[in-house]
Formats: structure tokens, sequence, C-alpha cells
């Protein structure tokens, strides 16, 4: 800590710079975006596939209330076998909190079966769509697609 920030500001840079694993969840239903007004969109979503782990990783950052932890959000996954190329990802909670938000970075690996226990073939994963989801309303982001890149490790 140097002599122009404060204990506050180093707590505040940590709690926002620092990553949230997350275990996802395979879902039967798809969540299809709600009408206005939209929650803030999902932002700096990374989606990369490892050959060599076969596993499709996903960073993305999402806003909260600032009253909710991390902990009190769940990344929920789901995948239509009619759209083989796509999973979607929900980060979703329950609040019916107005205080301002706060950021959150996540970081998770996709699960290799659907909620039904169907393997689905990562490698051919070309998009990911996330979107954030508040259960009371309910009230969702619109929903943003990203491509996946590919890497070799």
């Amino acid at each position: 800590m140097d002599a122009k920030e404060t204990k506050e500001t180093k707590e505040t840079k940590d709690s926002v710079g620092a990553i949230q694993n997350y275990v996802v969840q395979p879902v039967m239903l798809q969540i299809l975006p709600s009408s206005g007004p939209y929650l803030a969109d999902t932002f700096n979503v990374d989606a990369a596939y490892s050959v060599s782990a076969a596993q499709l990783t996903v960073l993305m950052s999402f806003m909260i209330p600032a009253d909710l932890t991390a902990s009190q959000v769940s990344i929920k996954q789901y995948f239509d076998d009619h759209e083989p190329y796509e999973l979607q990802f929900y980060a979703v909670y329950s609040s019916e909190s107005s205080s301002p938000t706060k950021q959150v970075n996540a970081k998770f690996k996709a699960c290799a079966t659907d909620a039904s226990g169907t393997p689905i073939d990562l490698g051919a994963i070309l998009n990911v769509m996330t979107m954030v989801v508040n259960s009371v309303g309910p009230k969702t982001s619109r929903g943003i697609v990203n491509s996946v890149r590919v890497t070799g490790s």
C-alpha cells in the first residue's frame, strides 16, 4: 500500500479485481430476456476452449446489488441440442434491493453434460451467451453472445 492508498481503497481494489470461482449447474429450462428495464449486461467475457484439456472456461464480469455477496450468485448453464454450437450461462441471484451495484468477476468451467446427463461436445461450441438474472421480478440483462476462442493448452 503506497502513501496515497488508504486501507479502504485497497480493499475496494482487491474485491473488484478478485476472481470468484463458480461451479456450474446445468438447468433444463432456457431463461429468456425479460422486457425492460434491463439489468446491466455482462462484460469482459472471455470464453476459451482448451483442446488439450477438452475444457471450456469462461471469465465474465457482471454487476449485483452491493448488499449481496458473490457467494449469493449461482451460475446456471443451459444447452439445447437443437443449437449444438451455443451454450448459455446465467448469473442468477435473488434480491429486492435497490442499493448501488458492485462488480463480480467470475470464472467457471462449462459442464460437459446437460441437465439430463447427456454429453455435450464442448469442442463444438462456437458461441456462449451470458445473461444476468434477478429471480425477483424477474429481471434480466439482454443476453450477450461472444465467440469461443480455441487454445492448444
